[in-house]
């Protein structure tokens, strides 16, 4: 504005100048002067606008100074704000980053942690697979050995098997040989009763009459078993096991000395000689040529003297089965009716046991006896 002024007074100084001179030249020349005064009025009115125009633009100036004054505030206040939002960009950046720095360290360290996890694991898992391989190892050899054993067993089995088929044969023959010496020691012990009685007998008579003719007197019926059988073995006679015959009951030994006669007969030679016949082949016994009395027979059903009584029966009861166990114990099936699976290997096949022939009665019916047992048992077997 200030310039606008001064070329104004400037304008207005050169005006009056040449106003001045202007009136003294139009004074000289009114045509020109007023063709000059046309020309200062237009470029009056030229100024004119031209003033108009720069005080139009100084207002539109203003007005945009005015509005860009308001733009400024409003950006100031957009800078404020762009700062603060910067600010807590910033300490949430700081705060993130460092948030990520703690992330990042912790997730190192668990990466790590299962790193060396890993690592461990893939130790253990080979020790695992060696493990494995080397209890795969041992399994078969276990197998291997348990097959083995199972063979041993097997054969130790078959083996057992066949000893104790052997010792139930030996058994079974020693309970044969057993029955027959218990039949063999029964048979002694009535031989020796019935020779006792005999000797009985005879002491009695010698001590009551005179000495006559002696003879054998029966057996109740039956020879004596050593008769019968021919002679028993030495060890079985009756002499070998009980020694002398004792004394009967009643008598004293001075009795048995000082009788006179024959007071005991000796007892018969088993080892060879002839037979004696039994009572019931007998012939009868010559008549006594010094005409004394004769003895009468022996009561075959007379008890025996002293109160003895009749000698035991013999046992007649069949043997017992082979290989009784104790009370509650049960026989096995036969081996034809057991299942396949158990079964088992056939037991060898025994021959049969010897064939003993006691000595005394009852022989053959043993005898029998015997044989079914033993056809039972292989029967069983």
């Amino acid at each position: 504005m200030k310039a606008f002024e001064n070329e104004d007074s400037e304008d207005q100084d050169e005006t009056d100048s040449t106003s001045i001179q202007d009136k003294l030249k139009s004074m000289m020349d009114v045509s020109g002067v007023n063709a000059r005064l046309k020309t200062v009025e237009d470029e009056r009115n030229i100024v004119q606008n031209r003033i108009d125009i720069e005080v139009q633009s100084r207002i539109d100036m203003e007005e945009q100074i005015a509005e860009l004054e308001r733009k400024m505030e409003g950006l100031k206040t957009d800078k404020m704000k762009a700062e603060r939002q910067s600010n807590e960009a910033t300490t949430k950046l700081n705060v993130l980053t460092n948030y990520f720095k703690e992330k990042e360290a912790q997730l190192q360290r668990e990466l790590g942690e299962q790193e060396a996890l890993k690592k461990q694991n893939k130790n253990r898992l080979e020790n695992a697979d060696e493990t494995a391989k080397m209890v795969t190892e041992e399994l078969e050899s276990y197998k291997s050995q348990t097959d083995d054993l199972k063979k041993e067993i097997l054969s130790a089995e078959r083996d057992f098997r066949s000893q104790i088929a052997a010792n139930e044969k030996k058994a079974h023959d020693n309970w044969l040989s057993a029955r027959a010496a218990e039949r063999e020691l029964k048979e002694s012990r009535h031989e020796c009763s019935v020779l006792r009685q005999k000797l009985t007998d005879l002491e009695r008579r010698l001590m009551q009459g005179p000495s006559g003719l002696i003879r054998p007197l029966p057996t109740r019926g039956m020879p004596p078993p050593g008769m019968m059988n021919g002679p028993l073995h030495p060890s079985d006679r009756p002499g070998s096991r009980s020694g002398p015959f004792p004394p009967p009951p009643g008598m004293r030994d001075d009795d048995m000395r000082g009788s006179p006669g024959p007071v005991r007969l000796p007892p018969p030679d088993r080892r060879g000689g002839p037979r004696m016949p039994p009572p019931e082949m007998r012939s009868p016994p010559p008549p006594d040529r010094h005409g004394g009395p004769r003895m009468p027979p022996p009561d075959l059903r007379s008890p025996p003297p002293f109160g003895r009584g009749p000698p035991p029966p013999m046992d007649r009861r069949s043997p017992p089965p082979y290989g009784r166990g104790p009370p509650g114990y049960r026989m096995p099936p036969p081996h034809d009716m057991l299942p396949p699976h158990l079964r088992g290997p056939p037991p060898p096949r025994s021959s049969s046991p010897p064939r003993i022939e006691p000595s005394g009665a009852g022989t053959t019916r043993h005898r029998e006896q015997d044989q079914d047992h033993t056809q039972r048992q292989s029967s069983q077997v």
